[in-house]
């Protein structure tokens, strides 16, 4: 028969303590490295202030059928074009017709 110091030895904290001899149930956290943050791309540069050559092929086309349109219309031949005005970006066309008759 166990005696009573033998009762008190099994029901000590350190016998019920069962984390100590357990193996753990997740595996340990490792931490995570840092990231590195990448740098910003520089920042290009504007491109170049370009004249609009579609805007101008426009101005042309359309001062050829003025000249077809008025050709026919009037039976003059070619209209003579007094003045045609480029700006970039605003284009201006100016033309006048000889009347001859």
């Amino acid at each position: 028969l166990a005696g009573p110091d033998d009762r008190l030895l099994l029901l000590t904290p350190e016998s019920l303590d069962f984390s100590l001899s357990a193996p753990p149930l997740l595996p340990p956290v490792t931490p995570t490295p840092p990231t590195t943050t990448m740098p910003p791309p520089p920042s290009l540069p504007p491109p170049p202030n370009r004249p609009p050559f579609l805007a101008i092929i426009r101005s042309f086309d359309l001062l050829l059928t003025l000249n077809r349109s008025a050709s026919l219309s009037y039976g003059l031949g070619q209209l003579s074009t007094s003045a045609i005005a480029l700006q970039i970006g605003n284009i201006v066309v100016r033309s006048s017709a000889d009347k001859e008759l």
